[in-house]
């Protein structure tokens, strides 16, 4: 892991604020902070599926966040992380 991006620390559905159902602004930034994307990447998964009780936008998500922007080995030791937490 590599704490080279600032990060919201708390990603999730519940802090993100829309206008008209365009994103408007980011709330909760009490763990924001230099960190691994990894962590807000888990964070939003599992936002998606906790919130809307499903996966099916997990593969929509990565897509658009680019899949070279991010590595599933890290991705998968984040979530074994932070699912200890």
């Amino acid at each position: 892991m590599k704490p080279d991006t600032f990060i919201h620390g708390d990603f999730c559905l519940p802090n993100i604020i829309l206008d008209n159902w365009k994103f408007s602004t980011l709330i909760d930034l009490g763990f924001a902070g230099s960190g691994d994307r990894h962590i807000d990447i888990y964070w939003v998964l599992w936002s998606l599926n906790h919130n809307l009780k499903t996966d099916r936008y997990t593969d929509y998500f990565l897509e658009l966040y680019g899949k070279e922007k991010y590595d599933k080995d890290v991705l998968k030791k984040v979530a074994e992380i932070e699912s200890q937490a």
